[in-house]
């Protein structure tokens, strides 16, 4: 059967998916499912492009048993050939750090990751290089180690800050790709009732939006681990693997579709600048090191205001209004009027896919027009909010398509260290916050420092 699968053309392949979603999607016997988590790490459901599949949108069929060796999503693909060229790189980890207060069972927590991992192949994942490339070959469900480091054998005044370090630490240590496994957990213990948690997860099987779903399905099965009793919590069952998305996004962005898609941003990106040309405090180094900071700070209730009541007025939102003032700013920087920001959106927006663990996230090249008009009239900055609005809503018509696949089809320049197409990325999450109930114990997320960056410069909100 694979080897019939892969020597079709792109077109057989996607009327071949096209016979297989008339069908419908089908559910594997005893599968389990997870309800849909918050938007998080910059995979806002923002104007618009939320997650949840629409009427009349077919769906993702899932694949024959003896379908074989299952391809990489296109977004696996990149980030595979990343780590192939800079091995270990830790700016694809996504950590999520929580402390827990209270009478926390680390064996408990640890069948409940058993749970979540044996319910979502992409955590059973790993990806060797075969005679045709990479594949994803999928483990059988087993244990998950939660080793716990005692803090409290330390002095009082030197707990918070060796928790900080073990925690940065663990958060950048490599994963192997191809050994895996790709999910680690750690617990580290400062008092009998004061504990922290890390999950840390690579990038090629997870998200923001993933690590909401992993966070809020181990502490469902840990609360039944805890009751005892058989008592399970009520999970509803996953549609999709992913591997059946991965193999389902390759046929369907073929043919029609995919000159469709391609027809959009050929025009959107035409004769856009290759690199933003910021000022540099230093020589850009030949191989980007991964290495960042991060500067907090807050906005005030009045200038809120005042975004909210001009996004209203041009009926905006406020992530296009705060957009728009990043491109200008970044172009007066640059001296241009011609600005690529780059925007990372959830892509989840089919239902199979709101509460599958796997890597989704998209991210968009926003072209903005900060120039004047002909008769060399400065645009005033409405008139900019109304052209963000115009190309957000546009790029967010036409996010199906993966950035690696608009990179690679409209021939962007490359250069080692920087990334096409653009540099500066801008991110606005305005999803509720996230609140666990634990039987007998207090969960809260909590901050380290940044110490990775994956773009020149990138702006983030939360709202």
């Amino acid at each position: 059967m694979s080897d019939r699968f892969a020597g079709l053309s792109r077109e057989e392949k996607a009327r071949l998916f096209e016979k297989l979603r008339a069908r419908g999607p089908a559910s594997k016997p005893g599968a389990a499912g997870a309800p849909a988590g918050p938007a998080s790490s910059g995979q806002s459901g923002k104007d618009g492009a939320t997650a949840g599949g629409s009427a009349g949108q077919a769906g993702i069929p899932r694949l024959p048993p003896d379908f074989g060796p299952v391809p990489l999503s296109f977004a696996q693909g990149r980030l595979w050939l990343v780590d192939r060229l800079t091995p270990g790189d830790p700016s694809y980890h996504v950590p999520t750090p929580l402390r827990i207060r209270g009478g926390f069972v680390p064996a408990a927590m640890a069948a409940a990751l058993g749970g979540v991992v044996a319910r979502h192949e992409a955590l059973r994942t790993t990806f060797p290089n075969t005679e045709s490339g990479p594949v994803q070959r999928v483990a059988p469900p087993g244990r998950v180690a939660l080793p716990t480091i005692d803090l409290s054998v330390l002095p009082e005044s030197l707990r918070e800050p060796e928790l900080t370090r073990l925690f940065v630490a663990e958060s950048v240590r490599p994963f192997s790709l191809e050994r895996g496994p790709l999910l680690r957990a750690v617990v580290a213990r400062l008092a009998p009732e004061d504990q922290a948690l890390l999950f840390n997860l690579h990038h090629i099987v997870s998200d923001g939006w993933s690590s909401s779903i992993l966070v809020g399905e181990a502490t469902a099965l840990y609360d039944a681990a805890v009751a005892g009793d058989g008592a399970r919590p009520a999970l509803p069952p996953l549609p999709i693997q992913y591997s059946d998305f991965s193999a389902w996004q390759r046929a369907y962005l073929s043919g029609a579709e995919l000159e469709r898609q391609l027809a959009f941003w050929r025009g959107a990106l035409a004769g856009a600048p290759a690199e933003l040309a910021v000022p540099h405090d230093f020589t850009r180094p030949g191989t980007a090191s991964g290495k960042g900071r991060a500067l907090a700070f807050e906005l005030g209730p009045e200038t809120v205001r005042a975004i909210r009541d001009l996004a209203r007025a041009e009926g905006a939102t406020p992530f296009m209004v705060l957009l728009a003032a990043w491109g200008l700013s970044l172009g007066r920087l640059a001296e241009a009027a011609d600005v690529v920001v780059g925007t990372s959106i959830a892509n989840r927006n089919r239902a199979e896919t709101a509460g599958l663990i796997g890597l989704f996230a998209n991210l968009l090249p926003l072209r903005l027009g900060m120039g004047g008009t002909g008769d060399g009239t400065e645009p005033s900055f409405r008139e900019l909010v109304r052209r963000t609005r115009r190309t957000s809503l546009g790029a967010f018509a036409h996010q199906d398509l993966p950035f690696e696949r608009l990179v690679e089809e409209i021939k962007a320049p490359r250069r080692l260290g920087v990334t096409p197409l653009f540099q500066a990325l801008f991110v606005f999450l305005n999803t509720p916050e996230v609140r666990f109930n634990l039987t007998d114990v207090a969960i809260e997320a909590i901050e380290l420092p940044t110490v990775v960056a994956k773009f020149d410069l990138a702006l983030g909100f939360v709202e």
